[in-house]
């Protein structure tokens, strides 16, 4: 059985239930007593045993009053008019009303004996736009219950509108037998005004966990949209290319909202309490329907791109969806509730098309675009589903809710599906180049089999490995190597011969003034020490910009001695001014540390200076960052801690042979021994995203093993955080080769 045929069995049997359960439901319906000339006679209906009744029928009818119990019970009563129930008062054909208005419906019911064992409740749902329930006993004329859904007023300023909130009003029925039911209903907002659900008694036991159950499975509801929603925004900030969870989440976003304004959940946090917030719920409602056809939309089309759907997207959806979210935004909100139609058909003639696009998808052999289609069929007959129930067709109840869990798990399940294939294909290409590199290294560590195979390839070999290792010195530098040594010293020199020149033309100056001010006049003296004061002051701030151009002049000397590149190796090298560089290029994160360098005796050696640069760059940046992390730790903690970096140069022997050895000793984190391999692994990085490579410490152990050295990581007994020591022999036994 092909896939077409097996959703075709599927929609034939949802279509058969439907039918089946509308032929019972009508066959039950017809034995039910109505509301007659606002009367309805339950004597013979036992609502323990046959179920809740819903009060449809003629109800009495006041225009423009709200009418106490008093006034009812009074005879004759002052009106005799009626309106059907459920029926907006401005379509009653007889004497239809204008929209904005108030009015009294009341209808005396006869209850059956046998239902006075239990507490009963009445239900009214969907009546616009405020209304109050009261229940009275006819025969003591004692108010039983009373249900508030806003507070409706005879006039807009008082009115409170409350759309999604159900009447729920219990009461004893012990001994009340003969009911006045009164409903006052105000609008002055919305197109649709007067009781538009029949009123509906059953057991108050019945109708507290219905609303409950309702409640709760309205909270779980929000809560996966609200978590689904987050979730697939931060898939989204992690990976920027990743637009499915984006429209995805918006979607879920825009769903969270409506749930929200059409439940009770926002009523509980007392929301919406006043005539502006009211209106502003309604337009929010209208405007969700448009919002979540554009976000569906172009998450459909993320997943299964066609230019039609584009071009569906870009003038129904954009262009007719943002007129009419225009016009429900600015428009007044009886002119909004007006339209609600159009609104209805642009949301479902978006869903059809959604549904064509997806259909058209799965028949071009997409499986996952199959499962999109279930899903939507799925909230399909949901909708249908509760459309026919809320019209007294069938009497199945409301699942669309249920649907739309089963909806938003399998488009959830979709989405991680295609995201799970991304991931396989970046695992896959990283693993390609991890193998690559892995072979590269070990061809780079077999050079001698290289150079006997090929010569040609291990100058090839030999440049790439240098690009690398200049590509990470820049990333260790910044991007100041580029181009700030270069421009730097320029200016500095300026700078440099400028104070020159101003201490020459201050000390002329203060040599002229002693020449033409007479020693023996005192107010020539006091113009003299007046100038002596000034010049002086000139000659200190000439003494601090001389000290502030050696600095500049002193980074300069670093950057350039760091971003250079040595093409042979350099004898009698000192391994103390590559500190003292490292150190100045570093600065701005070594200048909350304690820095101490012991280098005294360490001997000269034989390599490529800027390569050990970088060497000392990488090491002592890894200790800076690693008691950084603990000092803003301690500074959480409110606990008192110095960082520390500890620098040791000295002579030692390997093999009877002269080595330098250098460590770099902190008072950080420390190294887990079970990481220390992993760390001198390609890729491998405990920094957070974006804030290192993994290539640092192999390329160190790189540089230092071309210069026939070795590194280790230990904890340091020093300081107690990690320390990090190589050495590297003075002079490698072939120095041509370093």
């Amino acid at each position: 059985m092909s896939y077409l045929q097996k959703i075709s069995s599927t929609l034939i049997l949802m279509a058969c239930f439907v039918i089946a359960a509308s032929t019972a439901h009508a066959q039950k319906v017809q034995d039910r007593p109505i509301v007659i000339d606002a009367r309805a006679d339950l004597s013979e209906w036992n609502i323990a045993k046959d179920g809740p009744i819903s009060l449809n029928g003629n109800w009495g009818f006041a225009w423009n009053q709200f009418l106490s119990f008093e006034a009812l019970s009074t005879t004759p009563p002052p009106v005799t008019s009626t309106i059907p129930i459920p029926l907006q008062w401005t379509q009653q054909t007889e004497s239809p009303r204008s929209t904005f208005g108030y009015a009294t419906y009341f209808a005396r019911l006869t209850l059956n004996k046998q239902a006075h064992q239990e507490k009963l409740s009445i239900i009214s749902e969907s009546v616009c736009c405020a209304s109050r329930v009261e229940i009275w006993d006819e025969t003591s004329g004692q108010l039983l219950a009373r249900s508030l859904q806003g507070q409706p007023a005879i006039s807009a300023e008082n009115e409170l509108t409350k759309l999604n909130v159900a009447l729920h009003g219990v009461w004893d029925t012990s001994k009340a037998r003969s009911l006045l039911v009164i409903i006052h209903v105000s609008n002055h907002m919305h197109a649709r005004p007067g009781i538009l659900i029949a009123p509906r008694i059953e057991l108050a036991a019945d109708s507290s966990a219905r609303l409950l159950k309702q409640y709760i499975l309205n909270a779980s509801i929000a809560g996966i949209l609200l978590i689904i929603a987050l979730y697939h925004f931060v898939l989204f900030v992690q990976r920027r290319d990743d637009k499915i969870s984006l429209a995805f989440s918006l979607m879920c976003s825009i769903t969270l909202l409506r749930t929200l304004i059409t439940s009770t959940i926002l009523d509980v946090f007392g929301i919406a309490n006043s005539p502006n917030a009211s209106s502003w719920m309604v337009r929010l409602e209208y405007l969700s329907l448009p919002a979540l056809s554009i976000a569906a939309t172009r998450y459909v089309y993320e997943l299964y791109p066609l230019n039609l759907t584009k071009t569906f997207i870009k003038y129904w959806c954009y262009l007719f969806g943002g007129c009419l979210s225009l016009f429900i935004i600015l428009a007044p909100t009886v002119n909004v509730t007006g339209q609600l139609n159009t609104v209805i058909i642009q949301y479902f003639v978006t869903l059809f098309a959604i549904v064509i696009f997806v259909a058209y998808a799965a028949y071009t052999k997409k499986n996952l675009a199959r499962w999109m289609l279930l899903s939507f069929l799925i909230v399909g007959a949901g909708i249908i589903n509760d459309a026919l129930y809320a019209k007294s067709i069938i009497n199945t109840g409301y699942i669309v809710s249920y649907c739309f869990i089963m909806f938003i798990l399998i488009q959830s399940g979709i989405i991680a599906k295609t995201f799970a294939r991304a991931m396989e294909e970046r695992d896959a290409s990283n693993q390609a180049l991890l193998e690559t590199y892995h072979q590269l290294d070990e061809e780079l560590l077999n050079r001698e089999k290289l150079i006997a195979l090929n010569e040609h390839l291990e100058t090839e070999i030999e440049t790439a490995s240098e690009q690398l290792i200049q590509a990470d010195k820049m990333s260790t530098l910044g991007q100041l190597v580029a181009g700030v040594a270069h421009e730097i010293a320029g200016p500095t020199n300026y700078i440099g011969m400028a104070t020159t020149l101003i201490n020459d033309r201050v000390d002329s100056v203060r040599t002229k003034l002693e020449q033409l001010l007479d020693a023996k006049d005192p107010q020539a003296m006091q113009v003299l020490a007046l100038f002596t004061k000034e010049l002086n002051e000139a000659d200190a701030e000439l003494g601090r910009i001389d000290n502030s151009v050696g600095k500049i002049k002193d980074i300069h000397s670093a950057l350039r001695n760091h971003g250079r590149i040595d093409p042979n190796p350099l004898h009698n090298i000192e391994i103390r001014p590559i500190i003292d560089e490292t150190l100045v290029i570093l600065g701005s994160k070594t200048k909350l540390i304690e820095t101490v360098v012991a280098a005294d005796g360490a001997p000269v050696f034989t390599g490529r200076r800027s390569q050990f640069g970088q060497v000392l760059t990488n090491l002592i940046g890894n200790a800076a960052d690693a008691t950084e992390e603990v000092r803003l730790k301690s500074l959480e903690a409110r606990d008192s801690f110095t960082p520390k970096i500890l620098i040791e140069a000295k002579a030692v022997e390997h093999n009877n042979i002269p080595h330098l050895e250098v460590a770099v000793h902190d008072n950080g984190t420390g190294i887990p021994e079970d990481i220390r391999e992993k760390i001198l692994e390609p890729f491998f990085t405990t920094k957070e995203v974006g804030k290192g490579t993994g290539l640092g410490m192999s390329i160190i152990l790189r540089i230092i093993r071309s210069h026939h050295g070795d590194l280790v990581i230990e904890d340091s007994a020093e300081l107690g955080g990690a320390c990090l020591r190589f050495w590297i022999p003075t002079t490698p036994p072939h120095t041509n080769e370093a």
